[in-house]
């Protein structure tokens, strides 16, 4: 492979509505205000994460970022790809929450208007490096193609190429990520999994083949979350974990990135053993996405802890719907070694 290519990931990240705002506001807000926080927004979020980020994976020399306008672009071009494609899934996740929690957001949720969203759109490739260390290439206009129809998105409005849900599927197969959840003295490991829903063969402008697209459904990020720590959490939003919670359960309200919200609200009860939290959060997951497989396991995992700490009857009602989300898991499958072993728990503490 000639040295001024280089095979990597893409994410571009573009706020949905901006030309609306370049309309209505002055010359002055849009740019110093509107676009200024977006921009801030972008390079906060993702200095944080690279700079936290376990084993120093990456460095200057492996990854680059800038924010053009209302579009963010982040290249991704570690020795690993599928770390890549897992890492712009990070990104794309927390640059769309940390922008809800920002001034301009969280001013229109205060006035009980929507708060206005971002389009990502993911793709690997080859990219070519120029003298001055820009990147271009085909596989950067078909990001910006499939970033353009996340406007009909359904779900995260996060978007990749089947080339980098391949990708990153052989790396979680390999690297054997799980996620552990206590259960009276013992854990429940379930195996980290990025599910997609199929957006589609997509007709994509100056594209002559049709490209397959995926959306984000739902993350479980194993044991390695260092984005959803409390003090990282702080500096992403500058400001408390429970205010930060607390405007992402008030956007929830206007219908608006509810599974994303809601993967995150989950995550963060699981990780501070919010069991009540936990319970709630993953049965509105259930009946948004009831094709997840672990989201019944999450749930009865939830209420068996829940019911250790609760009056008799309370605790009695815990265990019954504990077994009720079992009895689902049971149709979805395929976690029976650990449905089993939930229900020798079960049946343990009747």
């Amino acid at each position: 492979m000639p040295r001024n290519e280089t095979f990597g990931t893409v994410l571009l990240l573009d706020i949905m509505n901006s030309s609306e705002y370049a309309n209505v506001l002055s010359v002055k807000d849009y740019y110093e205000t509107f676009l200024r926080e977006f921009n801030d927004t972008v390079l906060r979020a993702t200095e944080m994460y690279f700079r936290l980020y376990p084993g120093g994976g990456y460095d200057e020399t492996n990854h680059y970022v800038e924010v053009v306008g209302d579009e963010g672009r982040i290249f991704l071009f570690s020795d690993n790809p599928g770390r890549d494609v897992q890492t712009a899934l990070d990104l794309a996740v927390l640059i769309k929450i940390a922008w809800i929690n920002g001034p301009f957001n969280r001013a229109r949720i205060f006035q009980n208007k929507a708060p206005e969203d971002l389009g990502a759109g993911i793709n690997s490739g080859y990219l070519y490096i120029k003298k001055n260390g820009q990147l271009e290439g085909f596989g950067i206009n078909l990001t910006k193609r499939i970033e353009s129809h996340t406007r009909f998105g359904s779900v995260s409005k996060i978007m990749l190429h089947k080339t980098s849900r391949s990708i990153l599927d052989r790396y979680v197969t390999e690297n054997r990520i799980a996620m552990r959840l206590p259960v009276n003295g013992k854990d429940i490991s379930l195996p980290q999994h990025y599910f997609f829903r199929f957006a589609g063969n997509i007709e994509l402008k100056g594209i002559a083949q049709p490209v397959p697209i995926y959306e984000l459904q739902y993350i479980n990020w194993g044991d390695r979350p260092f984005f959803m720590e409390s003090s990282f959490i702080k500096a992403l939003a500058k400001r408390s974990v429970a205010d930060f919670t607390n405007i992402l359960e008030t956007a929830l309200s206007l219908s608006v990135l509810d599974t994303t919200i809601n993967n995150i609200l989950l995550f963060l009860a699981l990780m501070n053993g919010d069991w009540e939290k936990a319970s709630r959060v993953s049965k509105t997951l259930y009946e948004e996405l009831d094709n997840i497989m672990e989201i019944p396991l999450v749930a009865a995992v939830a209420n068996i802890n829940l019911a250790r700490a609760a009056t008799k009857d309370t605790a009695r009602r815990c265990l019954l719907y504990g077994r009720r989300w079992l009895e689902i898991a049971r149709t979805i499958r395929p976690y029976a070694e650990q449905i089993d072993e939930l229900e020798e728990i079960l049946s343990a503490s009747h």
